[in-house]
């Protein structure tokens, strides 16, 4: 069984406030987006290890924090589930900000229910996804969403989404997560709410991130690219997550060439 897990950006990121279990309470958009992860599971009653990974394109540095084997393991305990294979060829770069690890922990949930014929129902697998991490659930209904709490709150939402072009750059560094919240500061967080227009040249006045001014005083490369963006006439313009991808928005295929070598970069239609 192949499958194909998509990535997601941020439409805005406004941060409410921390929890008392170390996590931090969202408002943000999610959206998702037409680059995937390959999967392929297949049963091998063969090997003795019940969930046995392989890896191809961006590797891992820790293969045993893998989210696939955390969905698989999760499983595992409430169902019988013999023993498979799984090759993952990552095109979603780790650290990137595009929820890649947490796309594939939800869509190895939604296969595994298939593959073994479990009949789990959309409130079973989102119980188990928000288990494995709070942007897992958003991946279960995989639509534009409105999200928020720790992010495991997901709303689907109805909404003409306009027909654009959609650049993401990705420098060749990643960000820690935990390194740009341990240096947030409330005091310096946007004031304002989030709006999601129909209009999108109104997104620039309406949405924004509040970890941007955090990653790019860390990283003011990240700012540079921005710019760039807005220069090559992006609508909008907007780091993902909390990093470290740069997107914008185009109305069609800019005219000017990406300069940037090395990076990661994807662009289409969507």
């Amino acid at each position: 069984m192949i499958f194909y897990s998509n990535a997601k950006i941020n439409l805005g990121l406004e941060i409410i406030s921390k929890r008392e279990d170390g996590l931090h309470n969202i408002n943000s958009f999610f959206l998702p987006i037409p680059t995937s992860d390959v999967i392929e599971i297949k049963k091998d009653l063969s090997i003795n290890e019940k969930c046995l990974i392989s890896y191809s394109g961006f590797l891992f540095e820790n293969n045993s924090d893998d989210l696939i084997l955390k969905a698989y393991n999760l499983l595992s305990k409430d169902h019988s589930l013999s023993s498979i294979k799984v090759h993952l060829h990552k095109n979603i770069p780790i650290g990137s900000g595009l929820g890649g690890g947490s796309s594939n922990a939800s869509h190895m949930l939604i296969a595994l229910n298939q593959f073994f014929d479990l009949n789990l129902d959309l409130k079973t697998l989102l119980k188990y996804a928000s288990l494995i991490g709070s942007d897992c659930p958003f991946f279960i209904y995989n639509c534009l969403s409105h999200v928020t709490g720790n992010g495991s709150s997901v709303k689907p939402i109805t909404f003409n989404m306009p027909r654009c072009y959609l650049v993401i750059i990705k420098p060749n560094f990643n960000i820690s997560t935990s390194d740009i919240f341990s240096n947030f500061c409330f005091d310096k967080k946007s004031n304002k709410s989030l709006v999601l227009s129909d209009d999108i040249n109104q997104w620039k006045n309406n949405l924004y991130n509040d970890l941007e001014s955090v990653a790019f005083s860390l990283f003011p490369e990240l700012k540079d690219i921005k710019i760039q963006l807005y220069n090559m006439g992006a609508n909008f313009a907007s780091m993902t997550g909390s990093g470290s991808s740069i997107y914008g928005f185009f109305n069609n295929k800019p005219s000017k060439k990406i300069f940037y070598k090395n990076y990661w970069i994807w662009e289409g239609y969507i």
